[in-house]
C-alpha cells in the first residue's frame, strides 16, 4: 500500500491523503450510508501516516519491499478526529515513537462498529450474493459482524459460521452468482482432475497459459486492474454481471469446446485435453445414464437439472437412441477392456458430444 497508494511520499512538508482515504473508504469503513467520517478525517489520517517509507533498495523486480518508519518526515502535532470516531485525539510523538500513531488510528477506526459490518458485508457480497437487503442486513450481517469483533476481528469464525448457515445453503442463493473466469475455468480443470505434467518447467507454462485464458476474459489472476480490484466485485449496480460481454462469453465456450475436444492450448507442440473417460469413471454411476448426467449437474452446476435438459443431454449421450442400454452397454464394455481402441472411441466420442452443450448450458455459469 505504501508503493500503490503514495504512502512512501507522504510526509510532513506534504501529506498525501491516498493511502488515509483508501484505508477508511475502501478497506475498513466503505461508503455506506452510515459511513460517516469526515475530509477532516482523512487528512487527520495522512497526517498520522507520515514517515512510512520504502528502502530504496527495494525497488526492484527481485524479492519483497520493505518499509520503515523515518522520523524525520513525521508530523508530530496532535491530530483531532470527528465525531464518527467519537472526536478522537491522537497525541502526536517525535522520533521513533511516532511509528506508534499508526497502531491507534488502526485502534480507532476498528473500535468503530462500522467497520466489522462493513468487512462482514463484503465477505457476503463475495461468496453470497451483491445484494443486502434490509432483513439480511439485521439478520445476517449485523449477527456475524459481533462475532468478528468478539473473535478480535479474526475471519476464520465469521465464515465457519456463514458456511455452516441455512442462509448459505438456501436455494434462492445456489446459482446466484456468475462464475469470475477463474471460479470458471480453473474450477473446471479441477473437478475433471485434468492431467498438468509433472515437469517443472511444463507446470510453469501451463500455469501461464491458464493466466491468458482468464486475462483474455478480464481477470488476469495476481493483477487486478486498481486497489479496489476487480469491478464485478464491487462496482453497483452491475456487480458479477460485468464478467460477461458478447465478447467474454463466446471466449469462454471455446475454452470449454477446447479442453472437451482438442486439449488446451499451451504452446505449438503441447495441448493438453480432459480425459473424459477417466473422470466419468470416479463418478458414482457412470453407466447409468441417468445418474451421470444428473451427478454432473451437482458437480459443475450445483443443481438438479430439470426432466426436459437432463432428457436433451441424454438423448445425446445415446447418440439419439431411446433406450438407456445404449450407454449402459457401451460403458460396460469400455469397462471391461479399456485398452480397446473401439470401445475407448465409442465412449469417448458419446461423452465429448455431450460435454459440449452440457458445459454451454446457461447454469455452467453460476455458481
Amino acid at each position: 500500500m505504501l508503493f500503490y497508494l503514495n504512502g512512501a511520499y507522504n510526509n510532513k512538508e506534504a501529506p498525501d491523503e491516498n493511502y488515509a482515504r483508501e484505508l477508511q473508504e475502501l478497506f475498513c469503513i466503505g461508503k455506506g450510508t452510515n459511513a460517516n467520517f469526515t475530509e477532516s478525517d482523512v487528512q487527520e489520517a495522512a497526517k498520522i501516516l507520515t514517515g512510512w517509507v520504502i528502502s530504496n533498495e527495494g525497488f526492484s523486480f527481485e524479492g519483497p519491499l520493505t518499509s520503515f518508519f523515518y522520523p524525520d518526515w513525521h508530523d508530530t502535532q496532535d491530530k483531532q478526529f470527528s465525531s464518527f470516531y467519537g472526536n478522537r485525539v491522537i497525541t502526536g510523538r517525535s522520533g521513533s515513537d511516532g511509528a506508534e500513531e499508526t497502531d491507534e488510528l488502526l485502534d480507532m477506526i476498528f473500535d468503530n462498529d462500522e467497520t466489522a459490518l462493513y468487512i462482514c458485508r463484503r465477505i457476503y457480497n463475495f461468496f453470497v450474493y451483491h445484494e443486502i437487503d434490509e432483513a439480511t442486513e439485521t439478520n445476517v450481517i449485523v449477527p456475524l459482524a459481533a462475532i468478528f469483533r468478539a473473535n478480535n476481528f479474526e475471519i476464520g469464525p465469521v465464515l465457519n459460521t456463514l458456511f455452516k448457515s441455512e442462509h448459505f445453503f438456501d436455494a434462492a442463493n445456489m446459482g446466484a452468482q456468475i462464475k469470475s473466469p477463474a471460479d470458471h475455468f480453473i474450477a473446471m480443470w479441477r473437478v475433471m482432475d485434468v492431467n498438468v505434467s509433472e515437469d517443472a518447467y511444463t507446470r510453469w507454462l501451463t500455469h501461464i497459459s491458464i493466466n491468458w485464458v482468464t486475462s483474455e476474459v478480464g481477470m488476469e489472476i495476481g493483477d487486478p486492474p486498481s486497489v479496489a480490484g476487480w469491478q464485478a466485485y464491487y462496482q453497483t449496480p452491475s456487480f458479477d454481471r460485468l464478467w460477461i460481454n458478447t465478447d467474454t462469453i463466446t471466449k469462454r465456450a471455446i475454452r470449454q469446446d477446447s479442453l472437451v475436444y482438442w486439449g488446451h492450448w499451451v504452446t505449438e507442440g503441447l495441448q493438453i485435453p480432459a480425459d473424459l473417460p477417466a473422470f466419468v469413471s470416479t463418478l458414482n454411476n457412470p453407466g447409468d445414464p441417468n445418474l451421470l448426467i444428473q451427478e454432473l449437474a451437482t458437480l459443475f452446476l450445483g443443481i438438479t437439472l430439470d426432466n426436459e435438459v437432463a432428457d436433451g443431454m441424454k438423448t445425446i449421450l445415446l447418440s439419439g437412441q431411446s433406450d438407456d442400454y445404449y450407454w449402459t452397454n457401451a460403458w460396460d464394455d469400455y469397462v471391461s477392456d479399456p485398452g480397446n481402441s473401439e470401445y475407448l472411441s465409442i465412449v469417448e466420442s458419446r461423452l465429448k458430444a455431450m460435454f459440449s452443450p452440457f458445459y454451454q448450458l446457461s447454469e455452467f455459469q453460476l455458481m
